[in-house]
């Protein structure tokens, strides 16, 4: 388990921006945003580190695809996009669908730190191994994978590798041999603090039959798969009753000492909490907040901003990013350079729901 420290600037704020079927890769270690660096040299950007050379270090090593990004053009090369995971080679993974914003390593960043971050395109395969060890901290180190092919003009150094080149510096065997047993890590991850479940009321074998995927566990490896399993149980239970909601707003996954969810509703809290209460799982909390709109009104807005983007761009704006973040209940709108006359006009546009924030050039 794992929690987000508080965003230090904008660009943590923009990172932290979910939506229900998203999760905030960021409590992988390493995988946080680059406070600003006064007088920063942007005339190139930092080198990303050898996943060759670091990745079997990693508690945890998964392939997966970029089913979509944040930009109009396929052919960009978007920091913001959707990753369904296809293959887990190391450790365990809860979630398959995957939402990044902006993503840093967590490795020294000298050059240029707020724009040296992973751009990909629609259809692209990456490696990632979070927890990877480089110069005494865990960061989290990617590769592309053939036959992507990565502009290494915006991420200098950035390996391509082959799935079997991924597999072999981890030790795992060919793609053509199939997956093979991957070994529990039950190492605490970086920067989060244990946390003790209690006994939990169910017979895992019964409730979860394919639990070890018919291979031999330990006694000490069973309890682990049987937390694990129990606690995610309920996030297809809570989630799924969120987005049947029709004042459903958003929704956000806890993780650390306080797992569970935060969830915004535009009424009636007291009746979804009581109709929540019968599907949390042990362990884990929900809190529900009110809101104003409506998630499916957000990605309404969402959408209109977008289909404006060519109108917007030659009003003048640059705008990078455009994503709904649930906390703030907003549409945020990512520009190179934030500035008051912006806000005002998108606003004037697609109302008070729309907010700014200064991003840097992408």
């Amino acid at each position: 388990m794992c929690s987000e420290s508080p965003p230090t600037n904008k660009i943590a704020a923009m990172r932290r921006m979910v939506i229900v079927t998203s999760v905030v890769l960021g409590c992988f270690t390493g995988g946080t945003a680059a406070a600003p660096i006064a007088a920063a040299d942007c005339s190139r950007l930092s080198p990303w580190p050898s996943f060759r050379d670091t990745a079997d270090s990693a508690h945890t090593v998964f392939i997966g695809t970029v089913s979509q990004i944040a930009l109009q053009d396929p052919d960009a090369y978007s920091p913001m996009f959707t990753l369904v995971v296809d293959d887990v080679l190391r450790g365990e993974l809860s979630d398959q669908t995957l939402s990044f914003r902006r993503f840093h390593t967590g490795a020294p960043q000298p050059f240029c730190p707020e724009d040296s971050v992973l751009r990909v395109q629609t259809g692209d395969r990456l490696a990632f191994a979070p927890g990877a060890a480089l110069d005494g901290e865990r960061i989290t180190v990617v590769a592309f994978i053939t036959p992507s092919e990565p502009e290494r003009g915006l991420m200098p150094g950035i390996e391509l590798l082959t799935e079997d080149e991924v597999r072999a510096i981890i030790g795992a065997p060919p793609a053509s041999l199939g997956p093979s047993p991957s070994p529990i890590e039950t190492a605490e991850p970086i920067g989060t603090a244990q946390v003790v479940d209690p006994p939990l009321p169910v017979d895992c074998r019964t409730e979860f039959p394919d639990l070890t995927g018919g291979r031999e566990v330990t006694a000490e490896e069973l309890a682990i798969l049987c937390r694990d399993a129990y606690l995610d149980s309920g996030v297809d239970r809570v989630t799924a009753y969120a987005k049947t909601q029709p004042d459903f707003a958003g929704i956000v996954v806890r993780r650390g000492t306080d797992p569970g969810w935060t969830i915004w509703f535009t009424t009636d809290l007291p009746r979804h909490e009581a109709e929540l209460a019968p599907l949390m799982p042990e362990g884990k909390t929900v809190v529900l907040l009110p809101a104003e709109l409506t998630l499916r009104d957000l990605e309404a807005v969402q959408e209109l901003v977008s289909g404006d983007l060519p109108t917007l761009l030659a009003m003048g704006m640059q705008i990078e990013e455009i994503g709904v973040d649930p906390e703030r209940n907003a549409v945020v709108v990512g520009l190179r350079e934030d500035s008051p006359g912006a806000l005002l006009i998108l606003q004037q546009r697609y109302g008070p729901h729309v907010i700014t924030e200064g991003v840097g050039a992408t």
